[in-house]
């Protein structure tokens, strides 16, 4: 790949994300409550956190991934790809039995144990997410010798700030928070 179309990859894979992982899941959310009219006290809504975790953190983490696969230049196998959709599949399915269990309100899952279309999307996102993510880690598996490349070293180290920075959006997820310039809010649209 040369160095003109790899950047232009990126900006793709970057959108692509975005629309699979924000810009879905804004569509459902308008055609299901509206976007920014007022909210009764209590409203369990969508925030501008999202928008951090699903497009930036998330996509970070993905372009962090494709950089990987990128560089490797190799064919990635069918026993390989369904290996990643299976750990995508159950990370997927343990993260929301998890917020279930956990009594969490979101608007993809207003009381726990009851998604609506939003939340059946975001499922469905999430699997396809982790099943990337898991990509490279079913390929160690099968190769260990690339644990020892830098580029697999920068790739753990950029998926674990990502997942680090993600797991602390998550946990100030309810709050407004000033980044800089940039305030991001808790508050339901």
């Amino acid at each position: 790949m040369d160095l003109l179309s790899r950047p232009f990859s990126f900006v793709v894979v970057f959108v692509l994300g975005a629309i699979l992982d924000w810009g879905i899941p804004v569509v459902i959310y308008w055609r299901k409550f509206g976007l920014f009219k007022k909210r009764p006290r209590g409203f369990v809504g969508c925030n501008s956190w999202g928008v951090v975790m699903d497009v930036f953190l998330a996509g970070g983490i993905n372009l962090a991934v494709f950089d990987y696969l990128l560089s490797m230049k190799r064919l990635i196998g069918p026993e390989e790809i369904l290996a990643a959709l299976l750990l995508g599949l159950f990370g997927m399915m343990a993260i929301h039995v998890w917020m279930a269990l956990t009594f969490w309100r979101e608007w993809i899952m207003p009381t726990p144990w009851r998604w609506n279309v939003g939340g059946y999307y975001h499922m469905f996102s999430m699997a396809v997410q982790f099943s990337f993510a898991f990509l490279p880690l079913v390929l160690f598996w099968e190769r260990p010798e690339l644990l020892r490349l830098s580029s697999t070293r920068l790739l753990v180290l950029m998926v674990l700030v990502g997942g680090i920075l993600f797991l602390l959006a998550l946990s100030v997820k309810d709050k407004t928070v000033r980044i800089g310039p940039i305030m991001v809010g808790g508050k339901s649209w």
